[in-house]
């Protein structure tokens, strides 16, 4: 959580859901030097709707500020913080914008496109899904337009995810979440195992993605030691040692190897040491 020193922006107040007045309003073509840094998309010219300005690796966004404060108890907290006297306002000006500290760009911009693209869509998060850019794919690899749409819905859910839970967007970590798990596999089980054991919202995912990632028949990838860490990726490669992987694996019910038993889901029993750090 972010503990703010002054107060940031003036409350947003609601504005027409479902109109134009998003498109209308947010800089297309932004040329100037002095606007560099200004998002292409998610800057609005007008600041008549409430809107505040955010910096994020070096970006500026200039967006209406409703959506944070009534989707999200940190970014409430925030704005709800009284200004300090003789203090100018964070957020009312491109020289002082709000800092959203160890958020990256692709994070907030998930986070943006949910609420200006998703959030009040009938669709809701198959906005997610929608038809990527023009995507330049070297003619001499073996890699199709789908499989890197793919990769780009994968990493906008975990994106979204992310930012959500960090920040307390609770609705949005609901839907997102109910979206992974309709999805199966959609996301890497590395990658879910150590998001899932930050928070307990998620801990259903931890099984299953550690029976996937012990039973399936490639090893641990480079990336995937990273993020787990050499504790964790050491209880892994115990399991598969003893319990074989892929279509060896020990799928027995009742028991194998020094902790191979499964419970009546077909989840392999994680081992006490896993949850360590």
């Amino acid at each position: 959580m972010m503990t703010p020193s002054t107060r940031f922006a003036p409350k947003a107040t609601p504005f027409p859901f479902g109109s134009d007045i998003y498109s209308n309003d947010f800089r297309t073509n932004v040329s100037a030097d002095s606007r560099s840094q200004h998002h292409e998309r998610f800057y609005l010219t007008s600041k008549d709707f409430g809107s505040a300005i955010f910096e994020v690796g070096g970006r500026l966004y200039n967006v209406h500020t409703y959506f944070f404060i009534h989707e999200s108890k940190v970014f409430k907290a925030m704005f709800d913080f009284p200004a300090c006297p003789g203090k100018p306002q964070d957020g009312v000006s491109d020289d002082k914008p709000i800092h959203i500290p160890e958020v990256t760009c692709a994070e907030f911009e998930a986070l943006l496109e949910f609420f200006y693209d998703g959030m009040f869509s009938p669709h809701g998060l198959k906005f997610i899904e929608k038809k990527p850019r023009e995507l330049e794919i070297p003619s001499h690899t073996h890699t199709s337009p789908t499989s890197v749409q793919n990769q780009e819905v994968k990493a906008r859910m975990y994106n979204l995810l992310s930012i959500s839970l960090r920040f307390g967007f609770d609705r949005i970590t609901k839907e997102i979440v109910k979206a992974i798990d309709s999805q199966g596999a959609s996301m890497d089980p590395a990658q879910k195992v150590i998001i899932a054991l930050k928070h307990d919202v998620l801990k259903h995912w931890v099984q299953p993605a550690f029976t996937e990632i012990v039973t399936r028949p490639s090893s641990l990838t480079c990336e995937d030691i990273k993020r787990l860490g050499p504790k964790r990726s050491a209880v892994i490669c115990k399991w598969r040692e003893e319990n074989g992987s892929g279509r060896n694996a020990n799928m027995s019910t009742f028991g194998g190897g020094s902790f191979g038993l499964k419970d009546i889901n077909g989840n392999v029993k994680i081992p006490n040491e896993f949850y360590g750090e």
